[in-house]
């Protein structure tokens, strides 16, 4: 009996367990998961015959999709000529589809399903070989068999060969809206049928009848049909209920289809037959798109330049600020970091080092600590710097934009100041801003009113209708960190000479080495909730009655407080990370509460987990508070008895026993209730 009801929390599926499932999909009020060896199974609502077994009856548990051809659904190897099937992430990392074989015995290539994508009552599933799947409702033809029966059983989805084989292309991506279905081939080519009463399938004119397409045949999208408007090269496709949309191989993102909610991004709530470029997102290199029942999502390529945002709150911070920006005639002082906008901006920097050639007298204090930089030692007695910027180039306003976009990457400021921000930005060589302000005016339809100083004009012009720069904000930040320039702050850091990480912040008293590091108030208050909070309350961690200036960090290894001070600037763990200190970085993170940097060492610790260290990084995940690979390294030691066995015979097993009973009493008893052992049989190796 199907009873519903609403489930607040995640739960297993129970009638999974066991199974390795390596792809899901949800349609209305029914579910599909493929297996690693490319078994289907369904489970909800039947009363289309979206499940695929061949009645309408509904299913409370997860049931096998047994009539899947035997060239398709296979455990191991095909039944006819014992091919072992590809493994799913070889198919995913493919563009093209190497891993299939021809079967003797069948018609068609042998492939295993890779993916599963469900509509509101129909299923669609991609084979290895490219071949599609599908069954369910088949009211609109969403199925694509050239008619409008629905579905029971699996039925192999073969109208759209003739367009593959023209270019031996072979489908790369399908995915479902509503009542339509869409597919990507290998050639970047999109292909869709089914319910076209919201111009799903594209056009080239708004006019035509959506629903029969350019040709005007009656039942035209029975059958895949090529989509018409956009003549782009496509890499990734999305559905919404009635829309859909299009990422293609230069990064940006089309959408075409029901738009009355503003799911199509144009800032209208305007059907659109013809694909249509989402011009707001231009150059922001796209990678993928989801989307929903009325609205749609779009992911950048991978940046790690989201953690420019922590700096939103330094902008105008006087307590910790030295310098301050204003417009002549204009009281209203903007405050800055001298070395923030030393790092960022080339043309600021030429005023900065100026200054401090001809407008400081700086000597040199013999009996300073090694520590203290030049710059640092002096930089609290000096008065704050002051640098105007003519009206006739910024207001307030924009000005403070322009500081903003040096702390936050990010372009925020009212639609009628960009012409002037843009000015500014060009002014400074501020490439990228220049070009971010171009696309947000042709977004708007604005022209640009160019600057009639030579070189504003000449910049502004080439930024003109181009992409957007790659953002710089990390690299910029690193070599803050690196170049030390204006540092006002140091961590003095105490540790054994051999840089072994001793833990807990404990060191051997009888030897240790001191090493100075020269940092900015400004990039830890912002980063670190630690030393935020120390420093906002007056609290020091320090042992030997060291200055404001300064930060005692005992018991960690001169490589690793580096590593970690540099990413608190840079935010990229590619910088920092590497295989002989993830595990002591691990440990940093934890103790100054760097949930960023945490979760990357997770995940690199995670990806190196296999049977021989599952004990070993169970009790770092433990120790270190990192519940996501405590949970991994647990879950890979309770898959079965003969992995338990042959992680615990080893001597990482022998030391976690020593050192961490509670940890395998917790394995032992989960193990022995799920069966795998007797009780107290784990504890009890190698005894």
């Amino acid at each position: 009996k199907l009873e519903g009801f609403h489930q607040p929390l995640p739960l297993l599926v129970k009638g999974l367990q066991g199974i390795v499932v390596k792809h899901v999909a949800a349609g209305y009020a029914f579910s599909i998961a493929i297996s690693e060896d490319g078994r289907v199974y369904s489970w909800g609502f039947n009363d289309k015959g979206q499940l695929g077994l061949g009645h309408r009856c509904n299913a409370v548990d997860p049931q096998l999709v047994s009539e899947l051809p035997h060239s398709v659904q296979s455990s191991s190897a095909c039944t006819s000529c014992n091919a072992s099937p590809p493994h799913m992430h070889e198919w995913m990392n493919e563009t093209t589809i190497a891993s299939s074989h021809e079967c003797h015995a069948a018609a068609t290539p042998c492939g295993v399903p890779v993916t599963a994508e469900c509509g509101q009552q129909h299923v669609l599933v991609l084979c290895t070989d490219g071949s599609i799947f599908s069954w369910g409702l088949n009211v609109f033809g969403q199925l694509g068999h050239g008619d409008t029966r629905d579905r029971l059983l699996p039925a192999r989805l073969a109208s759209l060969q003739r367009y593959l084989d023209s270019d031996g292309a072979v489908v790369r991506q399908i995915a479902c809206g509503a009542h339509h279905s869409v597919a990507l081939s290998s050639h970047g080519q999109v292909f869709s049928w089914g319910h076209g009463e919201y111009g799903q399938h594209g056009g080239l004119e708004d006019h035509v009848d959506w629903q029969r397409g350019e040709a005007g045949e009656e039942g035209y999208y029975l059958v895949p049909r090529p989509l018409l408007g956009l003549n782009h090269k496509v890499k990734h496709i999305s559905c919404g209920t009635l829309h859909n949309c299009a990422i293609t191989e230069n990064g940006e993102c089309f959408s075409w289809g029901w738009g009355a909610s503003g799911e199509l991004g144009h800032d209208t709530r305007r059907f659109h037959l013809v694909p249509k470029h989402i011009t707001l997102l231009q150059g922001e290199g796209m990678d993928a798109s989801a989307s929903g029942w009325k609205h749609t999502v779009v992911v950048k390529k991978g940046s790690l330049e989201t953690f420019a945002l922590d700096f939103e709150s330094s902008v105008g911070d006087s307590s910790s600020a030295d310098m301050f920006m204003r417009v002549r005639g204009s009281e209203k002082k903007i405050y800055c970091h001298r070395a923030l906008v030393h790092s960022r901006c080339a043309g600021l920097r030429a005023h900065l080092l100026l200054h401090q050639r001809f407008c400081t007298n700086v000597e040199e204090d013999e009996d300073a600590p090694d520590h203290c930089s030049e710059a640092s030692s002096n930089l609290e007695s000096e008065e704050m710097l002051e640098i105007a910027i003519s009206s006739d180039l910024a207001c307030p306003a924009s000005l403070l934009a322009f500081i903003c976009y040096l702390y936050t990457d990010r372009l925020r400021i009212a639609p009628h100041l960009v012409l002037r921000l843009q000015q500014i930005a060009a002014h400074f060589g501020m490439r990228r801003l220049v070009q971010l302000c171009a696309r947000d005016l042709a977004a708007r339809g604005i022209s640009q009113a160019l600057s009639t100083s030579t070189r504003i004009y000449s910049l502004q012009e080439e930024c003109t209708g181009q992409l957007v720069d790659e953002s710089s904000f990390s690299t910029d930040m690193s070599n803050m960190f690196l170049e030390q320039h204006y540092s006002d702050y140091a961590v003095k850091v105490v540790h054994a000479p051999t840089g072994e990480f001793l833990g807990e912040g404990q060191f051997n008293p009888s030897h240790v080495e001191t090493q100075y590091l020269n940092v900015h108030r400004v990039v830890l208050l912002a980063r670190s909730p630690f030393f935020k909070t120390m420093m906002e309350s007056g609290f020091l961690e320090s042992s030997d009655g060291a200055s404001s200036s300064c930060f005692v960090l005992e018991g960690v290894s001169m490589d690793a407080a580096a590593a970690f001070l540099h990413f608190l600037y840079c935010g990229s763990g590619d910088r920092v990370i590497s295989g002989e200190n993830v595990v002591e970085l691990l440990g940093v993170a934890d103790r100054f509460m760097a949930d960023d940097l945490q979760q990357l060492c997770e995940q690199i610790l995670e990806d190196e987990l296999d049977v021989s260290n599952a004990w070993t990084l169970f009790e770092i995940g433990e120790h270190y508070h990192a519940p996501r690979l405590r949970r991994a390294a647990k879950e890979l030691l309770v898959q079965s008895r003969d992995t338990l066995v042959t992680a615990s015979l080893g001597s990482a097993f022998a030391l976690v026993r020593e050192g961490s009973p509670g940890l395998v009493r917790e394995v032992d008893a989960h193990a022995t209730s799920c069966g795998l052992i007797e009780a107290g049989e784990v504890f009890g190796a190698q005894r």
